[in-house]
């Protein structure tokens, strides 16, 4: 009886520090935006930015931080912020707007590389979230299954022969980019370079002789385990195809 007891106490206790917690990251929310509202831009940056690393990003946290570091300048952070939030809102104008006049304060241009391509079939198998994909190709299939109980049972006509066939091609392609959007993010991690620095082509180059400069806003590609290395750097891959180490502090994951 003692153990029940004491073990319902420490349920109870894990969820009153849970609720403590979103109750804390909540009022930290507030205060940021009373900062930004008062235009005490690094004070809410600063707040936004404990948010996300605590762990309560979301597409109002994402979004207002990026409001926040264009405010303040910072276009890679800014670049970052929007790219993170549109995650959760593929579709918010609002978002995809300030994304586009980031980018173009910044005037990055990637699109000579086969990091386009690459981008592309990122944003596409991302158009929705993986559990999003999972459940538009679970009603797909209930749909195809039943229209091919209607065949069984000799209900046929035009109109169900071609929603059939849309029917099977769509989930065939929903299909696709389901295990797409499940490989992909598997196995490549995207990155936004958030400051201006220097990408050394040797990691242990301590005088810099080989390497090329990177600019806030640019996009890579991680190729580490996602451990920071003993000189503090993480391996990349630059739009134009180049290996390189870049500082861990200048770069966010997506």
């Amino acid at each position: 009886m003692k153990c029940k007891l004491l073990k319902i106490i420490q349920v109870l206790g894990l969820l009153c520090l849970c609720n403590a917690t979103v109750f804390a990251g909540t009022i930290m929310f507030e205060n940021a935006n009373q900062h930004y509202r008062s235009k005490q831009y690094n004070e809410a940056a600063n707040l936004y930015l404990q948010i996300i690393n605590d762990g309560y990003g979301s597409n109002s946290v994402y979004y207002n931080a990026g409001n926040t570091f264009y405010k303040l300048g910072k276009m890679g952070y800014a670049v970052w912020c929007y790219t993170k939030a549109l995650q959760y809102d593929a579709n918010n104008k609002a978002t995809l707007q300030n994304l586009n006049s980031a980018k173009n304060h910044l005037a990055t241009n990637s699109n000579d590389s086969e990091f386009w391509i690459f981008k592309k079939i990122y944003e596409l198998c991302n158009f929705f979230s993986l559990n999003k994909w999972a459940t538009y190709t679970w009603a797909i299939f209930m749909l195809v299954l039943l229209l091919y109980v209607l065949k069984y049972y000799q209900f046929q006509n035009i109109i169900l022969l071609a929603l059939r066939k849309i029917s099977v091609f769509t989930f065939i392609l929903f299909f696709t980019c389901m295990l797409t959007n499940y490989f992909f993010n598997k196995f490549n991690k995207l990155a936004i370079i958030v400051e201006n620095g220097i990408a050394y082509k040797n990691p242990t180059d301590k005088l810099g002789i080989a390497n090329v400069k990177i600019k806030e806003g640019l996009q890579v590609i991680i190729k580490d385990s996602g451990k920071i290395d003993q000189n503090y750097t993480r391996k990349v891959k630059l739009p134009n195809g180049t290996i390189c180490w870049v500082k861990a502090n200048c770069i966010r994951e997506l």
